[in-house]
């Protein structure tokens, strides 16, 4: 589920999936 939520967070920054400065912050969780 959590891969869900960074898609989404990705999607609205428009960052790149594979280099995500801030999924790190999502993955801590």
């Amino acid at each position: 589920m959590r891969y869900l939520e960074l898609i989404v967070i990705n999607e609205k920054d428009n960052v790149p999936w594979q280099y995500p400065p801030r999924n790190e912050l999502v993955y801590g969780e």
